[in-house]
């Protein structure tokens, strides 16, 4: 419901600066006018930011993340299985399984040649976004594991 009225909204507004642009004042088309160039100058930096991270992506930046999530969560599962507790160990397991899956959905993007750039940017940006989440999944384990300790003598 909400989605729809802000996609509404979205073409209310699309079509008042079209009508401007074409049928407005004077002042009109010029607001009209620059609302297109910065609509074009957001759409050039989104552009040259998805292409960035891509080169990045290629460049092997997020394989050394990924093997540091590896050891990571190998510290978490020796100490999940010394301390005995199955609801820890399941999350770990669970987060060793993701970790997996994205290893190896990145290296058959690394492998992936004929892809067409455009899809290969979606592609690299979908895989950015599922490391960040996996890296923020390890840190609330690694907390639950080892809470900080905010003692004074700690500090």
């Amino acid at each position: 419901m909400i989605g729809s009225l802000i996609r509404l909204a979205v073409v209310a507004i699309f079509c008042l600066v079209v009508y401007n642009y074409f049928f407005g004042t004077a002042p009109e088309k010029e607001n009209s006018k620059q609302i297109f160039h910065g609509a074009g100058v957001l759409f050039s930096d989104v552009k040259n930011l998805v292409s960035n991270e891509k080169e990045k992506f290629d460049a092997g930046k997020y394989n050394s993340a990924l093997n540091k999530m590896s050891d990571v969560i190998d510290k978490l599962k020796s100490q999940a299985n010394s301390g005995g507790d199955p609801a820890l160990q399941s999350q770990v397991n669970a987060l060793d399984k993701k970790r997996a899956d994205l290893q190896q959905r990145v290296d058959g993007y690394n492998q992936n040649t004929a892809q067409q750039p455009a899809s290969k940017a979606q592609e690299a940006a979908a895989l950015t976004g599922e490391l960040e989440t996996l890296l923020y999944q390890a840190q609330v384990l690694v907390n639950k594991v080892s809470p900080a300790d905010d003692t004074p003598n700690n500090r």
